[in-house]
């Protein structure tokens, strides 16, 4: 099944899940805490972000924020959903607001959901 096949991995508050444009690595559902979600039409910016260094210092550059997702709401579906041999770019950025995630891995677990 799908579930056995989940891991769960815990964000720090700040923590980047994923960047606009970043390649996809699967479906994510919280269980916990929430999520903040950016666009920017400036995916130039970005690239200016250093991953090992706290958002706060970088967060212009992730563009508008669009909405707070809370616990029991998932995301990384376009990415998830689209054909395996062309898997589409994250479309938004996911910062942690804080809790716990679960990852549905795309590339393995995509086919039992047909």
């Amino acid at each position: 099944t799908i579930c056995a096949q989940m891991a769960i991995k815990v964000f720090r508050k700040g923590e980047i899940i994923f960047l606009q444009g970043d390649q996809s690595d699967g479906y994510y559902f919280i269980l916990h805490g929430n999520a903040v979600v950016f666009a920017t039409s400036d995916v130039g910016a970005i690239k200016s972000i250093d991953r090992s260094r706290p958002i706060g210092r970088f967060q212009d550059a992730l563009g508008a924020k669009l909405t707070t997702l809370q616990s029991n709401s998932g995301f990384g579906e376009v990415s998830f959903l689209s054909d395996s041999k062309h898997v589409a770019p994250r479309t938004a950025s996911i910062i942690s607001g804080g809790g716990g995630e679960i990852e549905i891995d795309g590339k393995k677990n995509k086919k039992e959901i047909h």
